[in-house]
């Protein structure tokens, strides 16, 4: 029997195994996130800036992510050494 709203889990398990392009990821999550970090520059938003810098520690540590550089950038605003509009 399936639990309340588990429709779809017959179908989500009987999924074949696929093959996901790690450099096709990559690239879709670092221009995401390059993405959001402009917004948050533009609209001033420190919190958004330290957890954005938050995500960026984790893609590095966790997925082997490059984002060196958009890391570097929050890393001078939060420390003031960056203007938060550049």
């Amino acid at each position: 029997e399936l639990p309340e709203g588990g429709e779809d889990l017959p179908h989500l398990i009987l999924v074949g195994e696929r093959e996901i392009n790690r450099e096709e990821l990559e690239k879709g999550v670092a221009e995401r996130l390059g993405k959001e970090v402009e917004i948050a520059i533009f609209e001033k938003d420190r919190n958004q800036i330290e957890s954005l810098l938050d995500v960026c520690y984790d893609l590095e540590m966790w997925a082997g992510v490059d984002v060196d550089g958009i890391r570097k950038k929050l890393e001078r605003i939060i420390d003031g050494r960056g203007d938060i509009e550049e």
